[in-house]
């Protein structure tokens, strides 16, 4: 029986780095990319030779991961890679100049807004409202007329992301382009800066299967009363995932209709476990107390919920709720990230 190559230890990785095999740089790479507690430094002094290594993943991977590692010494050579023969890597170089930052990088992500390739442009934008917030509204702006509808799609996420009054008209004037995704994308920036303008595209995006989560989380941020009915239509029905059912029940609650208590706590309560840890984190966002009762049950027997996410939800509904506090106290006395979780409720009372 053959198995899958697995992926080294940390001090084996570090020597494999420098491997000729190809196979053995990969594996290396992927080690590296996550280093245990400590060993950061080792992990970016290893990884540094691999941004120009000639196998294109083992290369894709170096960069990325030194951005998230915020390598400022491997900068020049990230940036050597804006022009990197492959276009999946030059973006992991945009995205990596963006994590790690700093004046040169700035400069590069801004000739980079400007680069012919769409690529490029709309991968800088995001980048450029990381490393640059203070000044990315300005710079980003202007971006929105863009020939290229996945342009104007990531600048209106970078501007989303700013949550700036200030570019809400800006994002509101991508209501009526062309293009759906961009209207969608718009939508979203809006929500994100509590803007109901686009609350009417954001409610036929109901209707759309890949759009659908965003749309309801959106719609929860807005409140936005005009989506009670299509919101409820969603989580009353029988045949559609679990997952969708709990986003529209998440949204429901969020603006104060009862029915989105009630579709959460059938979620909760499903014989399939593929929407009960959406659901739990859910109830304790939107601060359904009275999902408290089906909570405590699954922080003793999961019934395949992500117990941490069940321990967050009820930490959250531990000031209104007897029945989260009590389980929470319990909770706080394991040795583990659960306990950890539940042990956080008084720092995050405390701010």
């Amino acid at each position: 029986m053959l198995f899958p190559p697995q992926v080294p230890r940390f001090e084996i990785a570090v020597a494999d780095a420098k491997s000729e095999r190809a196979q053995s740089r990969l594996l290396a790479v992927q080690a590296l990319s996550t280093p245990p507690e400590g060993q950061r430094d080792a992990a970016c002094a290893a990884l540094r030779p691999l941004v120009d290594d000639p196998e294109p993943a083992v290369r894709s991977i170096a960069i990325a991961a030194l951005g998230e590692l915020s390598d400022v010494e491997s900068l020049d050579a990230v940036l050597a890679h804006f022009d990197d023969p492959l276009g999946e890597v030059r973006e992991l170089a945009v995205i990596a100049a963006g994590r790690i930052g700093g004046d040169r990088a700035i400069r590069a992500l801004a000739r980079a807004l400007r680069d012919a390739r769409p690529e490029m442009r709309f991968q800088a934008a995001e980048s450029y409202a990381e490393a640059s917030p203070d000044d990315a509204a300005e710079r980003l702006s202007p971006m929105l007329g863009d020939s290229d509808a996945k342009v104007r799609e990531h600048v209106l996420d970078a501007l989303g992301a700013l949550e700036d009054d200030s570019v809400a008209d800006a994002i509101a004037g991508a209501l009526t382009d062309t293009a759906s995704a961009v209207r969608f994308a718009a939508a979203i920036g809006l929500a994100r800066i509590g803007d109901a303008r686009g609350a009417r595209v954001l409610i036929d995006a109901l209707e759309d299967r890949d759009r659908v989560l965003s749309a309801c989380e959106a719609l929860a941020q807005l409140r936005a009363p005009d989506a009670r009915e299509p919101l409820a239509a969603i989580a009353k029905k029988i045949l559609v995932p679990l997952v969708v059912k709990a986003g529209a029940a998440g949204a429901l609650a969020a603006i104060g209709d009862a029915r989105g208590e009630a579709a959460l706590r059938e979620v909760l309560d499903a014989w399939r476990a593929d929407g009960r840890s959406y659901a739990a984190e859910l109830a304790g966002r939107h601060g359904v107390t009275a999902l408290a009762t089906e909570l405590a049950a699954l922080s003793e027997k999961s019934r395949g919920a992500d117990p941490v996410v069940v321990a967050r939800a009820l930490v959250r509904l531990a000031p209104r709720s007897e029945i989260a506090a009590r389980v929470v106290a319990l909770l706080a006395k394991r040795d583990d990230e659960v306990g950890r979780t539940a042990r956080g409720e008084e720092a995050s009372e405390s701010r």
